[in-house]
């Protein structure tokens, strides 16, 4: 009987260790490396789009979005941004307040009449794919204000 019970001690520590073995190795934090805004090879929205994962992958705290922000812009954009707040301290408005002040500067309204003409003119390339084809159109026909039940 007594070696029963020691037999059943043993193996209920040999399955806590494993569990505590499992434990730590789920518990590791996901580091995820952020590359800057680059404009020469990326428009805004991509990046808010990029930023915006990065933040919920790292599990970032609402209050320290602003700061990782400003952190993530190329030196010239930081002063940019500075410059169009008044040279407040950037980490002190909200996130939300940021990526608008870059936005309406770096993503300036499509004039509609050049955006049509563009649509209007664009031809199927040789050898395009039909869905190649319309998505393109489809991206064109967003800054030329048509009506949506079109």
């Amino acid at each position: 009987m007594e070696q029963q019970i020691a037999e059943l001690l043993r193996q209920n520590q040999e399955l806590i260790r494993a569990l505590q073995i499992r434990d730590h190795s789920s518990s590791h934090k996901v580091t995820v490396q952020f590359e800057k805004f680059d404009e020469e090879n990326e428009n805004f929205y991509s990046f808010i789009e990029r930023f915006e994962t990065y933040l919920d992958v790292q599990n970032v705290p609402i209050a320290n979005r602003a700061k990782v922000y400003v952190s993530s812009l190329s030196e010239k954009l930081y002063q940019l941004l500075k410059n169009l707040l008044t040279l407040d301290i950037l980490s002190d408005h909200t996130l939300d307040k940021l990526k608008d002040a870059l936005k309406k500067r770096l993503t300036p309204k499509p004039l509609i009449i050049p955006s049509r003409h563009k649509f209007l003119n664009h031809e199927q390339n040789e050898g395009e794919g039909i869905s190649t084809y319309i998505a393109e159109l489809r991206a064109l026909a967003m800054n030329c204000d048509y009506d949506k039940d079109m």
